[in-house]
């Protein structure tokens, strides 16, 4: 099932037109039909979904199995590749600021 498909099937279930349920969310007219016509170049944006599915009585999830709704991709520990700025190792001297015999009683 799509978003468009998903976003009108749960409208027309809620017994509203696009116009109530555009302004019951806040979500311009115009981009409600665009989702529903699936006309939309741009992503679908999240807070109007999040918005569009209060009104409809749901939450977010309800649009989660959507095929064209893209789920965000999980890095994994460590992988900074995506990152603008990554964090750098620590420097010998950040490592070792504290004196050995301090710790020498610990197991």
């Amino acid at each position: 099932m799509t978003f468009r498909e998903k976003l009108v099937g749960l409208r027309q279930a809620a017994g509203m037109t696009q116009s109530a349920l555009a302004e019951a969310a806040g979500v311009p007219l115009a981009t409600l039909r665009n989702y529903e016509q699936a006309k939309t170049s741009e992503r679908i944006n999240f807070a109007y979904v999040v918005t569009l599915a209060g009104a409809l009585g749901t939450d977010c999830k309800a649009f989660a199995e959507c095929e064209d709704v893209a789920a965000p991709k999980q890095a994994r520990a460590g992988d900074f590749s995506k990152v603008a700025n990554p964090p750098r190792p620590p420097t010998p001297a950040a490592i070792n600021h504290y004196d050995d015999d301090e710790f020498a009683d610990l197991p």
